[in-house]
């Protein structure tokens, strides 16, 4: 009987369109303040900021 590895089909799948990791640097405030309105939204800061590039 085979041991270990995984398991096939297991895990999160692919998504169609991968995401890009982009890095920005903010000031404590500005940090502070997108914080709490993503925890306002209830949303991650992925889904805050691609919500404000849409609707403009």
């Amino acid at each position: 009987m085979p041991r270990g590895g995984k398991r096939e089909g297991a895990g999160r799948k692919p998504r169609e369109i991968p995401r890009e990791a982009i890095t920005i640097r903010l000031e404590p405030e500005t940090a502070t303040k997108f914080k709490k309105i993503c925890k306002a939204n209830k949303l991650s800061y992925s889904g805050q900021l691609t919500k404000w590039v849409d609707e403009t």
